[in-house]
């Protein structure tokens, strides 16, 4: 639905059970002040429909973070994927009592892990 559209659903929703001889004021006034708030945004309420509709990252004050700290938080993120996902191979590994023939020690786990952080 374009933006016009809503404009003009909301118009005809608003407008519903009004007095007919003040439809025609009404819908002006009320095309007004949609068009007055669509070139007058506020802020906080950008804020949070970024966040609660589009899921971003927004902080406690409403703040969009900088490109660079959302490149250092993937980073961060990215580590931490990585450390689970090892984790959850050492754990599978653990629970094979043998594989083709192999015994797991506890050594094996340090150097797969070095391994796998490389």
């Amino acid at each position: 639905m374009t933006r016009q559209e809503e404009k003009n659903k909301a118009t005809e929703d608003f407008l519903k059970d009004k007095d007919p001889n003040l439809i025609s004021a009404l819908g002006f006034g009320y095309m007004s002040g949609i068009k007055w708030a669509d070139e007058h945004p506020n802020e906080q309420m950008i804020a949070k429909y970024l966040h609660e509709k589009k899921g971003y990252p927004i902080d406690l004050n409403g703040n969009l973070p900088t490109f660079d700290d959302l490149m250092e938080d993937c980073k961060t993120y990215n580590v931490y994927l990585k450390k689970q996902l090892i984790k959850k191979a050492c754990e599978w590994f653990r629970g094979q009592e043998e594989i083709i023939g192999i015994s797991f020690q506890e050594d094996f786990f340090e150097r797969f892990k070095q391994a796998m952080e490389e």
